[in-house]
């Protein structure tokens, strides 16, 4: 879905209305995902006793795992390395925190408001700085919000979301070729901000699921069907050296990526959409 104009100015808090909180909102699921160069200790067993014990009151099951990277590059081709990581779950499976030796990533399929996924992140980061593992600095933190749009009205016709969403993102709906529409559109923009910041969006008219029921498990886990694809990954990389990490850095860069996120939720909806479905209360479920 390329060839139209889609701006975005990140507007200063104090220009800002009040961010409405949805009672039907679209959002599957969130995650903050915390990068450094490899903390080995974060591999090890010694590590996962003071994990453990940071966790267990708030995610108590453990799943041990491995993740295996391919390295790319010229010459001879290198074996993969595999490193082991840990996810530690929620009872109700929707809430977890992945800790593995290059990342800290915390995911929720339960999301309610910033200030308390903000609040969990910390508690998170705390409990590997509690570790003692020496993390050697921060490299990437990036703030990622899917959401899949459904609407009753909406079934096999891609054009049907003409009006519930945004029209620059929507018109490639209504092509056709030879008679026919097409049956799937799908596309990507992406947005310098500044200092090492950049988001990037994911969108489309699709069918099914875009988040699976695993690890983690959907709010809703039945749906399927024609949705309305608004994935936004918000990102800060470091580009000029690697700052120190602490939860403190951390979580200032999380508020500068979390801050433009929203704004750019509501510019790719309608008020029709507001109204006939995230403010349904009695949708809910």
């Amino acid at each position: 879905m390329t060839g139209f104009c889609f701006s975005y100015r990140l507007v200063p808090m104090k220009e800002l209305p009040a961010h409405e909180v949805y009672p039907n909102a679209p959002l599957e699921f969130v995650a903050c995902e915390v990068r450094f160069p490899l903390a080995p200790a974060l591999g090890e067993d010694t590590a996962l006793p003071s994990l453990h014990r940071s966790f267990y009151k708030w995610l108590p099951i453990v799943e041990p795992g491995l993740e295996t990277t391919m390295i790319m590059g010229p010459g001879a081709a290198q074996p993969p390395i595999t490193t082991r990581n840990v996810r530690f779950v929620a009872r109700d499976r929707r809430f977890g925190v992945l800790v593995a030796p290059t990342q800290v990533t915390v995911e929720t399929t339960a999301y309610t408001r910033y200030p308390e996924f903000r609040a969990s992140v910390e508690r998170a980061l705390k409990a590997v700085e509690a570790a003692d593992v020496s993390i050697p600095g921060l490299a990437r933190v990036g703030m990622r919000y899917i959401d899949e749009i459904r609407v009753s009205e909406v079934n096999e016709r891609l054009a049907d979301w003409t009006g519930f969403i945004d029209e620059r993102l929507s018109s490639a709906a209504t092509l056709s070729l030879a008679g026919r529409e097409p049956s799937m559109a799908q596309g990507a923009l992406q947005f310098e901000l500044g200092e090492s910041q950049r988001i990037v969006v994911r969108y489309g008219a699709m069918r099914g699921q875009a988040v699976s029921d695993a690890p983690l498990r959907r709010r809703r886990r039945e749906e399927s069907g024609a949705y309305f694809l608004v994935d936004i990954d918000s990102f800060w990389t470091a580009e000029d050296g690697l700052p120190e990490f602490t939860t403190e850095a951390t979580l200032a860069l999380c508020d500068r990526l979390h801050e433009p996120v929203w704004q750019l939720f509501e510019a790719t909806v309608t008020d029709r959409l507001r109204d006939a479905v995230l403010r349904r209360a009695d949708l809910h479920g």
